[in-house]
This record gives structure tokens, C-alpha cells and sequence, in this order.
């Protein structure tokens, strides 16, 4: 992460701290936030986070699943087992 120094004159530093303050962040944060939503566009995407993020928990209702991994086991070794066998 990098650090960037800005100037700002005291109307625009005070005006920074109450939006921030109303907002429950600090000015860093509110500063970090207003940058992050004006170069989002500019930012290549990473399309592996967002699959991951909706991916996430989505077996958790699911009570099969160890007779599932069972089920997929055995088919496996059967595959395993028929590659083994001289043609």
C-alpha cells in the first residue's frame, strides 16, 4: 500500500473531518473510500474474488455431502481400476 500527502486549506480540512466524522470514519478512511469509488473503472478487475465470494458456503445446507464424497470416491477408484486393467 502506498502514502499520499495531499494539501488541503482549513474550509476543505474541516469540511473533510465533520463528512467524516458524521459518517462514523476517520478522514483517512472516507479519503481512501471517495478514491476507491472514483478509479474503480480504472482498476482491473479480479473475477476469481467475486466467484469466490459467491461460491462461499454454498454447500452449507447440504446434509449428503459425506455420502456424496463417498459416492464420488468410489466412482473414482472404479475409473482408477478400469485404466489399470492391460487392454
Amino acid at each position: 500500500m502506498s502514502t499520499l500527502q495531499i494539501e488541503l486549506d482549513d474550509q476543505q480540512k474541516s469540511a473533510l473531518d465533520s463528512v467524516a466524522a458524521e459518517r462514523g470514519v476517520t478522514p483517512q478512511e472516507f479519503v481512501r473510500d471517495a478514491v476507491i469509488n472514483i478509479v474503480r473503472d480504472r482498476i482491473p478487475s479480479q473475477p476469481w474474488k467475486a466467484a469466490w465470494r459467491q461460491a462461499a458456503g454454498m454447500w452449507k445446507d447440504r446434509d449428503d455431502i459425506p455420502d456424496l464424497i463417498i459416492q464420488m470416491r468410489k466412482e473414482w477408484n472404479q475409473a482408477d481400476a478400469s485404466e489399470d486393467q492391460p487392454k
